[in-house]
């Protein structure tokens, strides 16, 4: 089973996104369960297009959420790849 054959987003080197149902899928084959937690998601639900968190949403979140979702927004896509 190829999973980079599937038609869902891909970064510039080919691997799925992390927000992308393919890196879902991707960590579920492999390690058998999912591996994405609760506040990654978060993070994927409150970000904008423009990778601007919504401030309205972000007031309900802790700092931990809250610094990790500006760093994740300052990545770019190579360094999102590279896990």
């Amino acid at each position: 089973m190829d999973i980079f054959r599937e038609s869902r987003p891909f970064c510039a080197t080919g691997c799925p996104t992390p927000t992308s149902g393919s890196a879902f899928h991707h960590r579920r084959r492999r390690y058998g369960q999912d591996r994405i937690g609760r506040a990654f998601l978060t993070m994927h639900r409150i970000l904008d297009k423009e990778n601007q968190i919504h401030t309205d949403m972000a007031l309900a979140l802790p700092a931990v959420v809250k610094d990790a979702v500006a760093i994740w927004a300052d990545m770019d896509a190579l360094d999102r790849c590279s896990g």
